[in-house]
Formats: C-alpha cells, structure tokens, sequence
C-alpha cells in the first residue's frame, strides 16, 4: 500500500517531524543565545566591520521587527540605521560635521556689513533691522562679524563732530 498526500497516518507522522524539527531547533536557538550571553560578558566593547555589518543586515533583515529578540552585540535603532545605509547603496561613512553651530550665510554677512558701513548703528540696532526684514541673526553673532571686520560693535565707531554750540550766551 502507498501513502498518498491526503492520508491521515501519514499527515499525522509529517506533523510529528515538524513539531520534533522546530522544537530542536528552538532548543538549539536557546543554546545559542545563552552562549553568546556568556562571550559578550566577557568582552568589553564589539567593534564591526562593514563587512560584518552587511553580514548581519543580510540575515537580519528578512526577520523584520523580530529580529529584536535576537540581537544582543547592537542596539535595535543601530541595527535599522546599518539596514537604511545598506538599502540606500553606500555604506562609506560620511565626512564628519563640524561641530558648533553652522556659519552665517554669507549674504547676511555682506548686509551686516553694509548696514555697519553705510549707517552709525550699533550691533542691536541692526539686529532690529534684520528682524524686520524676515532674518532673524542674534545680537552676539552681528557683534562677533562685525569685530571680525574690523568694526566697533558700537554706535559710536564713527565719530560725528558737530560744532559746539555755547549754551551759555
């Protein structure tokens, strides 16, 4: 007698080897977890190579959000940011930023500069005008362009002399 695909005995027995094959390789699974818990206590700090990256993302990302209970060397967010370089084509590290805030466009600087040169306006002042203008600069940063090019932050930088009138006639 042949077993055929619709027989019980034999979708019975199938059954058995699937229960008996995914409860071994849970097992398995378990094994390995507590293992690698063990080696990762013991060292450090684990530094990857973007060779090792592509690797982990290649077999990590087909397990989707699940893959949280498995990794252990990285943290999940890492993990998604190695999975968006890698879909993205590049895995070259960009250039690092410098760091503190970034400069002022050089158009603001050159009307920074007009306003100092063509008025006696202190660095608040012209903060004021800019403002009414839709730029929004501080009153620090105008003050630190200004002594930059060799101007007084002051009003006073250029020196208007009236004639004295004597009050006392």
């Amino acid at each position: 007698m042949v077993a055929t695909s619709c027989d019980p005995v034999w979708l019975a027995r199938l059954a058995f080897l699937v229960y008996v094959t995914h409860s071994a390789l849970l097992r398995q699974i378990a094994y390995l977890k507590a293992e690698n818990e063990i080696l990762r206590s013991r060292l450090k700090t684990i530094q990857t190579t973007p060779a090792e990256r592509s690797v982990l993302v290649r077999l990590g990302a087909p397990l989707g959000s699940s893959i949280r209970e498995v990794l252990g060397i990285v943290h999940y967010k890492t993990f998604l940011h190695w999975v968006r370089k890698e879909r993205g084509g590049t895995n070259i590290e960009t250039a690092p930023r410098k760091p503190g805030r970034p400069s002022i466009c050089p158009d603001v600087t050159a009307l920074i500069l007009r306003m100092a040169k063509e008025s006696a306006w202190g660095y608040a002042r012209i903060a004021g005008e800019l403002k009414k203008l839709g730029i929004i600069v501080a009153n620090n940063t105008i003050k630190k362009i200004l002594i930059v090019n060799g101007f007084h932050p002051s009003p006073w930088r250029v020196r208007c002399y009236f004639p004295q009138t004597d009050r006392r006639k």
